[in-house]
């Protein structure tokens, strides 16, 4: 077992990371398999490279993550709310790599999800990648469930394949990022793209 303290913009965290083995036959971070929606799924961040955090985000006086649901899902949206205006300024109708995808209740890679859980999963990519953002799927028509935090790179990529390349590029797993195109009208179907 190793332990790391991680510093999120005036929140420290105390996390312990365990080997956790996946089995091929897991559920993606979505519970939904790319097979489950024709060929369109969702992921999580697997993925830890070492990245300073997004100067924009939130801050807490807090020293800890919060251990009850309700502060975590104030958390969580806080974390939405701000990262929403520029999301819908610099990415909506485009292509971005989403790189986890949970709600609550969701099991993926052995854990079974609930709001700290979640809201831990999203702090760690915010600290593992230069800039990403945090999205709530109600806000968008794009996604085919309207109940899932998804966190996404904050950059904008003119096709699918362009985000997808991306997401090659970081070595991350098929499974945990790929193409989805951010939308606030229409459906969600041609919207995402596995690699």
């Amino acid at each position: 077992m190793v332990t790391a303290v991680v510093a999120v913009v005036g929140l420290v965290i105390t996390v312990s990371v365990q080997g956790q083995g996946r089995s091929s036959n897991a559920s993606s971070s979505s519970g939904y398999s790319a097979a489950d929606v024709g060929g369109l799924g969702a992921g999580s961040g697997g993925y830890q490279p070492s990245y300073p955090t997004a100067s924009d985000s939130p801050t807490t006086t807090s020293s800890a993550l919060p251990t009850s649901s309700a502060d975590a899902v104030d958390q969580l949206r806080q974390y939405a709310d701000a990262d929403l205006p520029a999301v819908r300024s610099a990415l909506e109708d485009h292509w971005v790599a989403q790189l986890s995808s949970k709600k609550v209740g969701m099991e993926a890679d052995g854990i079974v999800y609930d709001a700290p859980a979640i809201l831990q999963d999203h702090l760690r990519l915010r600290t593992s990648f230069a800039s990403v953002r945090l999205i709530w799927t109600g806000d968008w028509s794009s996604f085919k469930y309207p109940d899932f935090w998804v966190t996404v790179q904050d950059q904008s990529f003119g096709t699918a394949d362009d985000a997808n390349a991306w997401c090659d590029g970081q070595g991350l797993p098929k499974d945990d990022c790929y193409a989805k195109r951010l939308r606030s009208s229409g459906g969600y179907e041609g919207n995402t793209k596995v690699r």
